[in-house]
């Protein structure tokens, strides 16, 4: 890959090499993003496990925790303000990037997702450690970190409220960008919804495209994403609302 074609968000992504170089940096809290039962079965020496749906509302599950119960759950894992957060999946980022927004929207800024994740991880033949004495564990979360404080200070742009999508839907610079399945988009899946289908005028792309099929699951090269969200009409100068 040409330096033209490296990617250029250094604050979005760090690389497998990395994470092994700094992974025993005591200021670094690495995040398995995958299921808590592949956790346990085995992670990235250091990381803690969380469910994907450990940050959901309790109250209303379609919504994420309000920020004050989203900085005490923070602060139960060991995740504290000065800490760096590299999460990792095992999906290509699907759900490493949620937890990237979460932090970024509550406005923690020393956050990656570790480009490959678990896939990268494994294939490159890197240690694998399981679950030992946990200073905190529930069937949501294994955390080996001591708890600690969390201040959130709220990036409200970072969400896109109902209120917002409508007065922004004519708007010749916004478009909506649906990167469900093709089922979800069309409303034929409705994974028990009352309504299916996609937000009017949205454009589809799967977020599986946004990755390598090589086993791997990488980002694709910055040429490649550049040229299927251009075509698609997603472009620089626009703001983007994604589902």
């Amino acid at each position: 890959m040409s330096d033209s074609e490296q990617h250029q968000r250094p604050d979005m992504l760090v690389e497998t090499e990395w994470l092994q170089q700094y992974m025993e940096d005591p200021d670094l809290r690495i995040v398995d993003m995958g299921p808590l039962d592949g956790y346990k079965r085995g992670h990235i020496p250091g990381a803690m496990g969380l469910n994907r749906d450990y940050f959901k509302d309790p109250s209303n599950t379609t919504l994420v925790m309000p920020p004050d119960q989203f900085a005490e759950a923070m602060g139960r894992l060991g995740i504290g303000n000065e800490h760096n957060v590299v999460a990792y999946d095992e999906w290509g980022g699907l759900y490493a990037s949620r937890l990237w927004w979460l932090l970024r929207m509550h406005g923690h800024e020393k956050v990656w997702v570790l480009n490959g994740g678990w896939n990268k991880w494994l294939k490159e033949g890197r240690e694998v450690a399981q679950p030992s004495i946990d200073s905190y564990h529930t069937n949501k979360a294994v955390s080996p970190h001591a708890p600690t404080k969390f201040v959130p200070r709220l990036h409200p742009e970072y969400n896109c409220t109902v209120d917002r999508l409508l007065e922004s839907l004519d708007k010749p610079d916004f478009v909506t960008l649906d990167v469900r399945n093709i089922g979800e988009y069309t409303g034929a899946i409705t994974r028990g919804n009352k309504r299916g289908g996609h937000i009017p005028g949205t454009v589809h792309i799967e977020w599986i495209k946004a990755v390598t099929d090589d086993g791997f699951r990488t980002f694709r090269p910055p040429g490649e994403l550049r040229e299927m969200y251009e075509s698609a009409g997603i472009t620089p100068e626009k703001e983007v609302v994604v589902y």
